[in-house]
């Protein structure tokens, strides 16, 4: 096109229009006829021009495609503009700027719905990095908790073996001091008994070593007196 030669352009378009007419694809369909109209227009043929534009546009609504139609209507504003069709020309420029207009009024709802999936999507994210640090907290809490209950349970039996220790010694102490009070009053009786013992010893011994003082007495003053007899009578008395 830039070298002028729409001729050959046109030709390539027509081939690659059969092609897009076979597999369907409508915006390619329009662009095609809407660049074989363009063509036509600049090598001053505006009837074949306006019929390939007009069914550009028929494709164009039909495949709901609001580029293809405005690209459309700007190519019919240059035809009528150069038809000297003012009238059609303003309508077709209209057209376009309401297009434009539709277009970035839709391209803004779709950023928006873009924006809101990606807020959505951010959203939920987070939810799950919420949920992930909440149950991770819930995890440290009921570890912290079991650790706690472990700490105490091992408390409670500390406390109770010392309980029972102490309860131990405790029952060991009365016990000692119970035996050692029964032996000090056994000890009290024995000696209670030796007293006695010893006293009755001491008194059933104190005649005869009286006597035996006597008798010793007796015989030393024999002795000093020569009386020998008197001795051996006093043997005799003793046997």
């Amino acid at each position: 096109q830039e070298k002028g030669n729409f001729n050959v352009s046109n030709r390539y378009y027509f081939n690659t229009l059969d092609i897009f007419e076979e597999l369907g694809f409508q915006d390619h369909i329009s662009e095609s006829n809407r660049r074989i109209g363009y063509n036509y227009m600049k090598l001053g043929q505006y009837g074949e021009s306006r019929k390939y534009l007009d069914k550009a546009l028929e494709v164009a609504l039909q495949a709901g495609s609001v580029k293809n139609r405005i690209a459309v209507h700007k190519n019919l504003y240059l035809l009528d503009s150069l038809n000297q069709n003012f009238v059609e020309a303003l309508a077709h420029y209209q057209k376009v700027n309401r297009l434009e207009d539709s277009l970035l009024n839709m391209q803004n709802t779709q950023n928006i719905q873009e924006l809101n999936v990606m807020f959505q999507v951010d959203r939920k994210e987070q939810e799950i990095v919420n949920l992930q640090q909440s149950e991770l907290l819930q995890t440290k809490a009921l570890a912290a908790q079991k650790k706690q209950n472990a700490y105490l349970i091992i408390l409670a039996i500390v406390s109770i073996l010392g309980a029972l220790a102490i309860f131990y010694y405790y029952r060991r102490s009365v016990s000692d001091r119970k035996i050692i009070e029964h032996q000090n009053i056994e000890l009290a009786q024995l000696n209670n008994t030796k007293d006695r013992f010893f006293g009755i010893i001491a008194h059933d011994l104190r005649n005869p070593v009286v006597s035996f003082h006597g008798i010793s007495k007796l015989i030393k003053n024999y002795i000093s007196k020569g009386k020998i007899d008197r001795i051996e009578s006093l043997n005799e008395k003793i046997e």
